[in-house]
């Protein structure tokens, strides 16, 4: 597929990596329709669609991310109803026929979007590098019992 925001067909897509570990969103560029480059960025073997922006930009998430003792989440706002997704996410476009894209959404609404949520186990002990709240972001930080 080319990616259809550039129109070159061997142009990387453009697209944001979500980091809850750094508590940061950040640009990068993933080859068009490179699932191996979208594994590497989730530090994971298997990913899926962790939902979907209004604009048509894909969220995909390591599909086993439940699975593995999860920690560190993010939530975007107005997506699956601000259901957390577990780990990494990496947001991308779409060109309409299930390949991808350029984003469209900007890092500055991505990020606005954006809420970093930590676990915290039924002793009050949080399960997590306090780093988010440490860098000026505890108003986007959550904690929830897990």
């Amino acid at each position: 597929m080319s990616n259809s925001t550039n129109n070159q067909p061997d142009a990387p897509a453009k697209g944001y990596l979500v980091d809850p570990y750094k508590a940061e969103v950040q640009p990068i560029e993933v080859p068009i329709d490179d699932y191996k480059e979208i594994q590497r960025q989730l530090k994971c073997d298997c990913f899926t669609t962790g939902g979907y922006l209004e604009n048509g930009d894909v969220i995909f998430v390591d599909d086993e991310g439940l699975l593995k003792g999860p920690t560190h989440f993010f939530r975007v706002k107005s997506v699956n109803g601000g259901q957390p997704l577990a780990g990494r996410g990496v947001v991308l476009g779409s060109d309409g026929e299930g390949g991808s894209a350029d984003v469209k959404t900007s890092l500055e609404e991505i990020t606005s979007r954006v809420r970093w949520v930590y676990a915290m186990d039924n002793r009050g002990e949080v399960l997590f590098d306090v780093s988010a709240a440490a860098r000026g972001q505890a108003a986007r930080t959550e904690i929830v019992v897990v």
